[in-house]
């Protein structure tokens, strides 16, 4: 969050590569906490952001009275302060700030936290279409049981597409560079896992054996994802896994599908 409730930034020179320094006229995790009504674990970030002189540009909603040089800007490394939140917290404040204005009317949110409302309201519409598919994904030596939203329809790959087009610049201010699509990926597959695990626990079928599938049923519905199973199940529940995932999908995949069409025989006249 930026603020001008601060003195004018003093010109200085560009932090180095390597190197970042504090966001001049960032405010403090207790004002942003305070304004926005929210809990979570304060840090701080490294973003990529556009500077003269070592001194960032001010978002177009802020409201200040400096005079800043703007003339031929630069990317430069500053420390931003954040609140680290849980998907199921999180959601709730992208909900608040879309799409209508915060109760506090001096509050603008800028491009980046509305474009992240507006994928956060497409992950609720998704759980409440039922739109996840529960699977089995492996990282190193490790089994984990995962919710994916299933978004293949002509409809849903429009809106993705927009989307990814749409995606503000300062979504990927980040030091990874990672594509839109990756990003926007990466956000509702972490949401929709997120939010169907927590929700869904009171629907969660009850197994009292110790199979395999039940271990698995059992991860997805729980916060700590891995699946407990000796590695030699685990790969075995996998293998299982991809065979009937594979009959699913026989007959295409996200970007194209095998259809049938009927059709009446012709007429033939009697004998």
């Amino acid at each position: 969050m930026e603020t001008s409730d601060l003195p004018a930034p003093k010109s200085g020179r560009a932090a180095k590569k390597e190197k970042s320094r504090l966001h001049p006229f960032c405010a403090d995790t207790a004002t942003l906490k305070h304004l926005l009504n929210i809990e979570g674990a304060s840090k701080t970030a490294t973003l990529r952001l556009p500077a003269v002189k070592g001194i960032p540009l001010p978002s177009p909603q802020l409201i200040h009275n400096w005079d800043l040089d703007s003339k031929k800007p630069k990317l430069a490394l500053f420390l931003v302060n954040g609140i680290w939140m849980r998907p199921l917290e999180a959601i709730s404040t992208h909900c608040w700030l879309f799409p209508t204005q915060p109760a506090d009317a001096s509050l603008s949110p800028a491009a980046d936290t509305r474009f992240w409302s507006m994928v956060a309201a497409l992950s609720l519409e998704t759980l409440a279409a039922h739109k996840l598919l529960p699977i089995i994904v492996n990282e190193g030596r490790d089994y984990f049981a995962r919710w994916l939203p299933v978004l293949d329809s002509p409809k849903d790959a429009a809106r993705l597409k927009q989307l990814e087009e749409a995606m503000p610049a300062l979504c990927r201010a980040a030091l990874d560079d990672v594509s839109p699509k990756k990003l926007l990926t990466s956000f509702l597959d972490t949401f929709c896992d997120a939010l169907a695990r927590e929700w869904g626990k009171s629907a969660a079928p009850k197994y009292y054996d110790d199979s395999p599938a039940s271990s698995w049923v059992k991860a997805l519905f729980s916060e700590n994802a891995r699946i407990q199973l000796s590695p030699a199940q685990a790969q075995n529940l996998a293998a299982s896994h991809k065979a009937w995932m594979r009959n699913l999908h026989v007959a295409g995949d996200a970007a194209f599908r095998i259809a049938f069409r009927l059709e009446a025989p012709a007429l033939q006249k009697n004998p």
